[in-house]
């Protein structure tokens, strides 16, 4: 089984920042977005301020917002995994519409994430599904009893699920607990040679 963080970790994008630029609040979203993953704030108050910043975007911005790419070689690691029998989780804190995307680009198994709440087809809110990523990884793991757990992500909102992996890399980032790696080639030749 392998669990991936999606924003910033499969892909080079976060979404609430994007839609920061649709109402001059980008700079303030990026700050809070930097902060929350590195840790120095805490995640989910650093959330709910994002989203309050966000409240009145269109829903049709918020899709239209969603113009990325995976990452290089995001597609050579999935598929090195599902050789090997993984079932690739995805585990966002991030939402519907580019969880979505992403979750069917890679041809996940499944996928978990947020919703933004909408009045009138307007952001009024958000539906928090995903508080815990731990959470999730660790009832995918108790339901479906892999042999063994990859798990990747990229910032503090990640560290309990990658706690729960047998192999836990963390993208662009330093830390003493888990491998570190630069990008995905550098993950897909670390995971040929462990598994």
């Amino acid at each position: 089984m392998a669990f991936f963080d999606v924003e910033g970790t499969l892909i080079d994008f976060e979404l609430l920042p994007e839609l920061g630029k649709l109402n001059n609040s980008y700079d303030y979203i990026s700050h809070l977005t930097s902060m929350g993953l590195n840790g120095s704030i805490d995640w989910l108050s650093g959330f709910y301020k994002r989203i309050d910043l966000l409240n009145g975007i269109k829903k049709l911005d918020v899709i239209n917002a969603n113009d990325f790419s995976l990452r290089n070689s995001v597609l050579d690691v999935i598929n090195f995994l599902k050789q090997e029998n993984f079932k690739i989780i995805l585990v966002s804190g991030g939402f519907y519409e580019t969880a979505k995307k992403v979750s069917n680009l890679v041809g996940a198994d499944y996928f978990v994430c947020n919703n933004f709440v909408f009045e009138n087809e307007l952001i009024n809110g958000v539906e928090l599904i995903v508080k815990n990523k731990k959470y999730f990884a660790k009832n995918f793991i108790n339901h479906f009893k892999p042999e063994k757990v990859v798990c990747v992500g990229d910032g503090s909102n990640d560290l309990g699920m990658l706690e729960l992996g047998d192999y836990s890399f963390l993208i662009g980032k330093r830390s003493n607990k888990f491998q570190n790696v630069e990008n995905f080639n550098e993950l897909f030749e670390r995971l040929e040679s462990i598994l």
